[in-house]
């Protein structure tokens, strides 16, 4: 049950879904990498999400 559980977060949560470009980068990695690059501590406000159907 545990197992099936943190797929579906992984799957919902922003934070833990893998990037576009690196699947095995996820995008708070992807965050905390760009944030050390710039010295910044990076955030984010808001974000939209857009489903995708193939005709």
């Amino acid at each position: 049950m545990e197992g099936r559980l943190n797929g579906y977060v992984k799957s919902v949560v922003l934070l833990e879904q893998a990037w576009v470009r690196d699947g095995k980068l996820t995008i708070r990695a992807l965050l905390e990498q760009a944030g050390s690059s710039l010295g910044e501590k990076i955030e984010v406000g808001r974000f939209a999400r857009f489903n995708v159907k193939t005709a």
